[in-house]
C-alpha cells in the first residue's frame, strides 16, 4: 500500500503516530484546524513546520538578544 512503510521513512517520520503528533503540533502554532491542514498534504505540513521553527528561533534569538 504505502511501499512496506517507506513512506513515513522517506518523509522523516517513522510512523503514522510521528506524522500525526506533528499534524497536531503544527495546527497549534499557527492556530489552524488540524484536519484542514490535513487535507492540505505533506509538503505544506512540512513547510509550516520549517517556517514555525525559523520564526521561533528568530525570536529566541530576539530575546536573547
Amino acid at each position: 500500500m504505502l511501499g512496506g512503510g517507506r513512506f513515513f521513512l522517506e518523509s522523516g517520520f517513522a510512523d503514522l503516530g510521528q506524522l500525526n503528533e506533528l499534524l497536531f503540533d503544527v495546527a497549534a502554532w499557527w492556530q489552524v484546524d488540524p484536519f484542514a491542514l490535513a487535507e492540505r498534504g505533506l509538503d505544506r505540513l512540512i513547510e509550516a513546520r520549517d517556517h514555525a521553527q525559523r520564526i521561533n528561533k528568530l525570536r529566541q534569538e530576539a530575546n536573547d538578544g
